[in-house]
């Protein structure tokens, strides 16, 4: 025999008092949940992803130019 615990599954507390009445249903859609990319596709991620490598490559270009401005003074 096995129980949820020892297959793998979290705890859900199935030894609670009043348990199956008021813990239950364990896996119904919860309402409204925001979560990154979970609207997004993945032509919409894949362009802010350029977008922000193309500004962190931008903000390093910006960084060196004055680095190296400032070792020649």
């Amino acid at each position: 025999l096995s129980w949820p615990v020892m297959a793998g599954h979290g705890c859900i507390g199935c030894s609670e008092p009043q348990f199956w009445d008021t813990m239950s249903p364990f896996y119904r859609r919860l309402p409204n949940v925001p979560g990154f990319g979970v609207e997004s596709d993945a032509d919409e991620l894949g362009i802010g992803l350029a977008a922000a490598t193309a500004a962190a490559f931008a903000a390093h270009g910006v960084v060196s130019a004055v680095r190296k401005s400032s070792d020649k003074e």
